[in-house]
């Protein structure tokens, strides 16, 4: 298994995490408190995915909302914002 990075900030490639058909051009990840990862997917549709911790595919949301996706932040309360073509957005 691969390990990326130094320090307190290593990771490993986990083969076969978050493999669904429609993850494409990703333009952010992001993590809440419960470890769910949102991945901001960019293309070829735009929709905000979430995984558990172990990349099981939880669900998605957005498809009709997003353009352009840019970058995600889940704050310490689990506000999640957005960047997208059109400025910040709280989801």
């Amino acid at each position: 298994m691969a390990t990326f990075g130094t320090g307190n900030y290593q990771y490993e490639v986990v083969e076969g995490w978050g493999m669904i058909p429609q993850l494409g051009l990703v333009s952010g990840v992001a993590c809440d408190s419960n470890d769910r990862v949102y991945v901001y997917n960019r293309s070829p549709q735009p929709a905000m995915l979430v995984f558990e911790a172990d990349g099981t595919f939880v669900t998605e949301w957005g498809k009709d909302i997003f353009q352009k996706p840019h970058g995600i932040w889940i704050s310490p309360d689990d506000e999640i914002y957005g960047i997208s073509r059109f400025g910040l957005n709280k989801f």
